[in-house]
């Protein structure tokens, strides 16, 4: 028998324990997490290339209130990169009260002057609105130029029939034309399509490129895309090892179906070496931050089983490393709102 104070470190063998992974059958375009891009608000239209620069393709923003009276009044003599900048003041709620309408505004007179970035944005702001028809007219306006985020923001809207019936080829067609720029959000929502067969055959090749040339750019859901892939040899050789790399690249940046299936790595040792406490700690903070009800019961499902094979003091300190991560890292909510609309600026 124990000592009176010591540990039972399980209630099973430690060696019978396998975990079971989780990946839904699902495109993960609206569905995914996605780590908050941190750049200096008035640089952060330029993160994504465009194909067209028309105007500045700035959004001046303030950081101070004697910042933010100067902008509003150059927005009200007419300077368009005032204005969008104010717009986003008023739509993300920094230095103003968040105010849809007012975003719309001021987004609007920016816009109708041939800043691109303010009709995104534009479309964005009535999209949140649910005005699917304003939405798709300033979507298509910047897209129709070249825009990438555009593209991909008027592909969702045909992939999810907002304000249009629902047409995959020409969501398709949209999220092609994004992807042939570079971008992260259309390269790995087509390889989600190409992987899950979404309105188009499977192909686990091209879904590996997909995934691959946005995964390299540092893209969370590409990362998880590509290790998935790894991880049971499809468009790729199986590869534990290089499944379990994405996967971290991923996990750290909070993509949490990664954070999951990484836990899931270190319990049954798939590509890394068998470590209960690391596996319990990645597992936890994809339990406490997803927002999927299917995620979260695997993942309760896992802590359950490890409760009664790990020690309390080795499950105490994994639990003390995710407090410690959870208070460095924003809340999913903002990630999704990057996920859905493709916007960069906090």
């Amino acid at each position: 028998m124990p000592s009176a104070g010591s540990e039972t470190p399980a209630e099973g063998p430690v060696d019978s324990l396998y975990l079971v992974r989780f990946h839904p059958e699902i495109a993960m375009s609206l569905r995914r997490a996605v780590a908050p891009v941190f750049l200096p608000a008035i640089f952060a239209s330029a993160l994504f290339p465009f194909a067209q620069n028309i105007h500045s393709q700035q959004c001046q923003m303030a950081h101070d209130k004697s910042a933010l009276k100067i902008l509003q009044e150059n927005a009200a003599a007419g300077d368009a990169d005032a204005q969008c900048g104010l717009g986003k003041q008023y739509e993300f709620a920094l230095g103003v009260p968040m105010d849809n309408k007012q975003a719309a505004f001021w987004l609007a007179k920016s816009a109708e002057q041939g800043n691109i970035s303010a009709q995104v944005e534009l479309g964005i702001v009535f999209d949140r609105m649910q005005d699917y028809a304003q939405a798709l007219v300033w979507y298509r306006k910047a897209a129709d130029q070249g825009n990438a985020r555009a593209e991909y923001n008027l592909g969702l809207v045909y992939q999810d029939g907002e304000g249009v019936p629902k047409d995959m080829e020409q969501a398709l067609a949209w999220f092609q034309k994004a992807s042939d720029q570079g971008d992260v959000f259309a390269l790995t929502n087509l390889g989600a399509i190409y992987e899950n067969g979404i309105g188009t055959p499977v192909d686990y090749l091209k879904a590996a490129d997909l995934y691959r040339k946005a995964a390299e750019q540092g893209f969370p859901g590409a990362e998880y895309g590509i290790g998935f892939l790894y991880l049971n040899g499809k468009g790729v050789p199986k590869d534990y090892a290089l499944a379990s790399a994405w996967m971290r690249k991923a996990a750290e940046q909070g993509e949490t179906m990664a954070q999951y299936d990484l836990g899931t790595s270190y319990i049954n040792g798939d590509g890394v070496s068998r470590d209960l406490v690391e596996g319990y700690f990645w597992i936890l903070l994809a339990k406490t931050r997803t927002p999927d009800s299917d995620l979260k019961g695997y993942a309760e499902n896992s802590l359950e089983q490890l409760t009664g094979v790990m020690k309390k003091s080795d499950i105490r300190t994994a639990q003390k490393r995710a407090q410690v991560w959870l208070s460095q890292h924003p809340p999913l909510e903002y990630e999704q709102h990057l996920v859905r609309y493709g916007s960069t600026t906090p």
